[in-house]
């Protein structure tokens, strides 16, 4: 199974939910990571460019998007994630379960050292 499929089944949302909120989650790594970290993460899962691609854009985020700008970071990333969720039409308890059924996923494929980037990112 592919991880847009497992978190449509595993999270009761649609293709077009799960690939933005990967997205989402991806483009937060590309924006925060070093280049080879991000890398790691990027080739671990597959289509990473298209699941950006798919992400709600951050030019028409409102108030929400705009406070997230000037927070700027962790309390900055988490208002810009919950305005793109919130585009979606992802709730915030759901919108929290992607990042388990991600890690999972890289660990079924075996891949520690993508799972540990998801982790620093995260700062866990």
């Amino acid at each position: 199974m592919d991880l847009v499929q497992m978190l449509v089944s595993q999270l009761g949302i649609n293709d077009q939910q799960a690939r933005g909120g990967t997205g989402l989650l991806l483009k937060l790594a590309q924006d925060r990571l070093a280049g080879s970290e991000f890398a790691s993460l990027a080739n671990a899962v597959p289509g990473a460019a298209d699941l950006i691609a798919a992400a709600p854009g951050e030019d028409d985020g409102g108030l929400m998007g705009a406070l997230g700008g000037l927070l700027g970071g962790q309390a900055g990333d988490l208002m810009t994630l919950a305005n793109g969720f919130s585009k979606l039409g992802v709730d915030l308890d759901t919108a929290r379960n992607f990042l388990p059924v991600i890690t999972g996923f890289l660990g079924e494929k075996g891949d520690g050292a993508a799972q540990a980037v998801l982790a620093k990112l995260l700062g866990r």
